[in-house]
């Protein structure tokens, strides 16, 4: 009894241990956390338009993957910019005349270099 008891307890560990790993695989990055925007973005008269992020806690890479695409799909026929943005960078501003009010956008960042991380993605849109 006690060795299927310590069996059990041994599997649920690994178990356990496997479910916070998650999908990342050995190796990779964790991704970048995304901060604005998010839902919606406001021009309101500004000349540009900021996107933010979180910094990596450690790792080996060089520069951020930065991705815009219009409308949801990260397609390459929707891609409007890719851009490589160094290490240690928090924003990317980019030019208003960029977006169209009333329109949908998502982009996506990751780390990239020797080590590169799992991508990160958000969508918002554009108010009127």
């Amino acid at each position: 009894m006690k060795k299927i008891f310590f069996l059990m307890l041994v599997l649920s560990l690994c178990v356990a241990s496997a479910a916070q790993a998650g999908s990342r695989r050995p190796g990779e990055l964790p991704a970048p956390r995304l901060l604005a925007p998010n839902e919606t973005a406001e021009l309101g008269g500004q000349k540009e338009l900021e996107f933010r992020w979180g910094t990596e806690s450690g790792g080996n890479f060089d520069h951020y993957d930065f991705r815009l695409y219009r409308g949801t799909q990260t397609y390459e026929k929707y891609l409007i910019l890719q851009k490589d943005v160094p290490a240690g960078t928090t924003s990317l501003r980019l030019d208003a005349s960029t977006f169209k009010a009333g329109e949908t956008y998502s982009w996506s960042l990751r780390s990239s270099g020797a080590r590169k991380s799992l991508s990160s993605y958000s969508i918002f849109k554009v108010k009127a």
